[in-house]
């Protein structure tokens, strides 16, 4: 399944950013076409700046991207998911270099997540929902049996670094993008893209 899109079958994209090294390359992998390496650094500083821009247009939107309050399991609401993206902005504006943030209410370490993508996984049903791939098949086989308390228990005692390198983990992964997918739904994508079409409306101006 993919690492940038998250689908029922096995997809045909993954990608690679090679550990976050820093780098700028990116291996994507077509399956059955073969492997392509994106250097960002060659790209235009305009292009890497829209990049960038779109980029953290994504990560507010992720952020909101839930159905329900992980502490609470209650419905989000849209002042829950304001005040969210509210958090986020200031944890950024600080000039901070956590890309997560950490504690209790900071949804950074997405243990609400985690512990969905547990269950989802041990109650993923192969007939009905697609098939997984070996390795999401091992990994679900692992939690065969465990109780949803025993799964929070399993999520509770992680550290923020470890459930993020869970949800990333190629056996869990792509469970969690479409719990996520899932819970983008509520969101009006419109209105927070709203700046982005305003851009490419004025470049087409400006190209008229």
């Amino acid at each position: 399944m993919a690492k940038a899109k998250a689908t029922r079958k096995n997809a045909v994209v993954t990608y690679d950013t090679n550990g976050r090294d820093q780098s700028g390359v990116i291996t994507f992998t077509v399956l059955g076409a073969g492997e392509l390496t994106f250097d960002t650094n060659k790209a235009s500083e305009s292009c890497r700046e829209r990049a960038e821009y779109h980029g953290w247009v994504q990560r507010m939107c992720d952020a909101v991207a839930i159905s329900r309050d992980p502490e609470t399991n209650a419905s989000a609401t849209p002042a829950m998911k304001f005040e969210r993206m509210k958090r986020l902005i200031e944890h950024y504006e600080s000039g901070t270099d956590e890309w997560s943030i950490q504690g209790r209410g900071g949804f950074g370490n997405e243990g609400g997540l985690l512990l969905r993508t547990l269950i989802a996984l041990r109650d993923w049903d192969q007939d009905e929902q697609g098939e997984l791939t070996t390795i999401q098949a091992q990994t679900k086989d692992k939690f065969a049996g465990k109780s949803d308390e025993q799964l929070k228990a399993f999520a509770g005692k992680m550290t923020a670094g470890q459930r993020t390198k869970l949800l990333n983990f190629e056996g869990l992964r792509d469970i969690a993008n479409l719990i996520r997918a899932e819970g983008a739904k509520g969101i009006d994508a419109d209105e927070l893209l709203a700046g982005l079409d305003s851009e490419a409306e004025s470049e087409e101006d400006s190209e008229a």
